[in-house]
């Protein structure tokens, strides 16, 4: 996607309206089929001295939180089995297990195998990531033997940037704006199966009612198989690097591929890029990847809701 800049008259973000006409409603969404987990010690210790384990789960949504916690000499996909078959009789089943934490993988997925249930390593996990640092603030620095130097490793590395696939390649593309109101009919879109993506609840973000998300629009004749594509590849956020003259789009734990660019050397393109950049922080981060098949149409084949990623402080 080279150049795909739509309308320019202006060198700001342009604008677009998820819908001219219909009323927005207030966003029901109930728990998740897709949960979030974490399995990793945390900074603090027991009575033996030893680091506190814990299990950490939540849906997408944050409909349910699930905690327990494990001496070191229990961590084992057996044990996290046990307890995640807990979890389930619980919850019920999730149709999809997603984990942020590559050192802990073999004992995540072996798991969740033997449980039959289908996982993705990901940085989706923006539910989970509030979660802890809730507990961080809430449960964990009260703890009599916190230690606050205690630290796992990092949960990510930033790959290298590769050439984005042919097959998730649109012809044009250009940056865009939703208020919260237009946000909420695309949420309401893909919670009904209108349209492909995913979304989560944005009501526990604090966001203020006048604040613009920012996004990405993707416009292509092959807009169906381009949103069918994206659905699998765990894309997770996108970030304007003005030194490459792209944008960056952020999958899986760590692969990141080169999404579209700009005329390299253009201080207009540069410059919305970094207002885009900008309107995203003032966003807390979030943002979004609009699929559509045309410019003038302002129905979604595919949407996803993004969020920035931040390496988690436990």
């Amino acid at each position: 996607l080279t150049g795909g800049w739509g309308s320019r008259q202006a060198r700001r973000i342009r604008v677009v309206s998820a819908s001219e006409t219909a009323e927005s409603t207030p966003v029901q969404i109930a728990q998740s089929e897709t949960w979030e987990l974490d399995f990793c010690s945390r900074p603090m210790l027991d009575e033996r001295g030893k680091k506190v384990w814990e299990l950490l789960v939540c849906d997408s949504n944050r409909s349910f939180e699930y905690s327990q916690y494990f001496p070191n000499n229990k961590i084992n996909s057996s044990e996290l089995r046990t307890a995640l078959s807990a979890v389930i009789a619980q919850y019920g089943t999730p149709r999809k297990v997603r984990f942020f934490r590559a050192q802990m993988q073999t004992i995540i997925t072996r798991a969740l195998d033997e449980l039959e249930i289908d996982y993705a390593a990901s940085r989706r996990c923006a539910a989970l990531l509030d979660l802890l640092q809730e507990r961080l603030e809430q449960v964990y620095s009260q703890h009599p033997r916190f230690q606050a130097d205690l630290r796992p490793a990092p949960a990510l590395g930033g790959g290298i940037v590769e050439p984005i696939p042919a097959y998730l390649r649109g012809q044009k593309w250009a940056f865009v704006l939703l208020d919260l109101e237009g946000l909420q009919d695309e949420i309401s879109a893909v919670s009904r199966k209108d349209c492909r993506g995913e979304v989560f609840d944005i009501t526990k973000l604090g966001l203020p009612d006048d604040v613009k998300i920012p996004g990405v629009a993707v416009f292509s004749e092959r807009a169906g198989p381009i949103a069918a594509w994206t659905s699998g590849v765990e894309v997770s956020s996108i970030q304007a690097d003005t030194s490459r003259a792209g944008l960056i789009m952020e999958m899986g734990v760590s692969k990141r591929f080169l999404y579209a660019t700009w005329p390299r050397g253009s201080a207009a393109a540069d410059e919305e890029a970094q207002q885009w950049q900008e309107a995203k922080a003032e966003a807390g981060g979030v943002h979004f990847l609009a699929i559509q098949e045309d410019p003038e149409d302002p129905s979604c084949t595919g949407f996803w809701l993004l969020r920035d990623w931040k390496d988690p402080l436990v």
